[in-house]
């Protein structure tokens, strides 16, 4: 069900109108209004403008990232490939160099999962890395010597 934001609660809920018809829930439709939470969004639909980063855009992630749905450890982006790349985070060097263990996967697709993520891919820090830390869960920058 696609629902467009009408209203902000206390916390962190929301009132929504609906866009469409559900098919499988009874009782609702188009156009009615609705409470919910984060943990009933799956994505988001936005502008560029609005989430403040190009959601056409791809990252090349090791595939182990892909693979596992695991949290990448670790963001760079090139500014010469103008993308960006994500790590696990434990990646030696010969892994990282290895072109042949990376696959491409939207940025929305990357932040719809992970939406900390956002935060990196919306900021305009690009000259370093993104390390996650846990205990905060959020992505730090850690800039490149010059």
């Amino acid at each position: 069900m696609w629902v467009e934001v009408v209203q902000l609660q206390a916390g962190t809920r929301f009132v929504g109108r609906l866009l469409n018809e559900p098919h499988y829930l009874d009782g609702i439709h188009a156009g009615d209004l609705v409470e919910f939470g984060p943990e009933h969004v799956i994505g988001l639909d936005a502008p560029a403008d609005e989430v403040g980063y190009d959601r056409e855009a791809w990252v090349a992630m090791n595939r182990r990232v892909l693979r596992s749905r695991q949290r990448p450890g670790r963001l760079i982006w090139n500014s010469a490939a103008k993308c960006w790349y994500a790590f696990v985070g434990d990646e030696d060097e010969a892994e990282r160099e290895d072109g042949s263990d990376f696959d491409w996967a939207g940025l929305d697709e990357l932040v719809d999962r992970f939406p900390e993520l956002h935060d990196v891919f919306s900021s305009k820090e690009t000259r370093g890395a993104w390390d996650y830390d846990p205990v905060a869960q959020r992505y730090d920058v850690i800039p490149f010597s010059s």
